[in-house]
């Protein structure tokens, strides 16, 4: 099971490889809270330390985050990291480097709530930037959260889509979904 975070509009890549890139920031949008472009890098880092397995679907093209086991020495002391690396598929068939490692975050970014914020924030701006406003595109599920079944995973050409792997936590935020984000309540 996964949880699905849908919203029209196909994010760029670079959204989620390149640290700072936010295209939300200065958008001309009022009501848009992205700005900093790092929160999704983050929310990543938070959910592969907690060995949830994440897929996101920019348009067709793929994105799957794992790690990469590597040392840091620095001539006193090596030190294993763990490097974030993406394989990208559909489109491509490239891995990136993304030039971090799972500690990034991890003083301050403990809980799988906070990532699973930042994608339903992210998918909460990007519909109100390409349509104005969230509701028609919540009523017709073009903006969409929903927990879903793995044989529906897949892309949607004009859409960018979050999966994360469902856990206890995971389910818990699902079920709270309508008292953290007022979108999502029987009366958005």
């Amino acid at each position: 099971m996964y949880l699905l975070v849908q919203n029209p509009g196909v994010a760029p890549v670079e959204g989620y490889t390149l640290l700072g890139v936010s295209t939300t920031r200065n958008c001309g949008v009022a009501g848009t809270i992205g700005q900093f472009g790092s929160g999704a890098k983050h929310a990543i880092n938070t959910l592969l330390r907690a060995g949830l397995k994440l897929l996101i679907y920019c348009g067709k093209t793929r994105l799957e985050f794992a790690t990469r086991e590597e040392t840091v020495n620095d001539g006193l002391v090596a030190k294993p990291i763990k490097r974030v690396v993406c394989k990208l598929g559909g489109t491509s068939s490239k891995t990136l480097d993304m030039g971090w490692c799972l500690d990034f975050g991890a003083i301050d970014w403990t809980d799988l709530s906070m990532a699973l914020r930042e994608f339903v924030a992210n998918a909460i701006d990007r519909t109100v930037r390409e349509h104005g406003d969230f509701l028609p595109s919540l009523l017709n599920e073009e903006l969409r959260a929903a927990v879903v079944e793995d044989s529906t995973v897949r892309a949607r050409d004009g859409f960018t889509r979050v999966y994360v792997e469902v856990n206890d936590d995971v389910q818990r935020f699902y079920g709270e979904l309508p008292r953290r984000f007022l979108h999502f309540s029987s009366r958005p």
